[in-house]
């Protein structure tokens, strides 16, 4: 379920919350990374091959864009590697990045999007390419959230244990992240 502001609109109905996000989600909850990615720009080669490969941040506005909107984020303000952000005028913004992934693959413009670094969902994932990757993007997270009297538990601990043991299938060992007690 995508939604613009996961912790707020989820978290009530919900005990665990799983969320990608550059930095901790804020408010009264444990938060901890789980795994580090990287959030740049990808596009399809069938687009770039029909409306060419932008070289620089000034080419790139003359594209079709698409934003994400993802948690303490804006869609039309993206990150520069280097630190810093830029503006945009994306021609679709949406809290959904599978969606913004499916758009891009079937042509529809760059999008900048979270490398989530699993196996591709659609053969089409199979033909993004990344666009600018030394100039746009940053590091990113794969958050847990949950109200500390959740996380105290037991069964929070299985619950975490697990899905390491699973994510581990998924990615490097090296990428996922030790729960730290606060």
């Amino acid at each position: 379920l995508a939604a613009e502001d996961p912790v707020k609109e989820l978290l009530s109905s919900v005990d665990i919350l799983l969320c990608f996000s550059h930095q901790r989600p804020a408010g009264k909850l444990v938060s901890q990374p789980l795994v580090e990615m990287r959030e740049g720009l990808r596009a399809s080669e069938a687009y770039l091959a029909r409306y060419g490969t932008p070289r620089s941040i000034a080419e790139l506005s003359q594209h079709r864009l698409l934003g994400w909107l993802n948690p303490q984020a804006t869609a039309r303000s993206w990150p520069l590697r280097k630190g810093g952000t830029f503006e945009i005028e994306p021609a679709v913004g949406c809290a959904d990045f599978q969606l913004l992934r499916r758009l891009a693959a079937r042509g529809s413009g760059i999008a900048l999007l979270p490398d989530v670094n699993l196996p591709d969902l659609d053969p089409e994932d199979g033909r993004l390419v990344p666009v600018l990757g030394d100039v746009v993007g940053r590091k990113h997270h794969l958050h847990l959230i949950a109200p500390q009297a959740v996380s105290d538990t037991e069964k929070f601990d299985l619950v975490t244990s697990n899905l390491r043991r699973f994510l581990a299938l998924l990615v490097p060992n090296p990428m996922i992240q030790e729960w730290a007690r606060v």
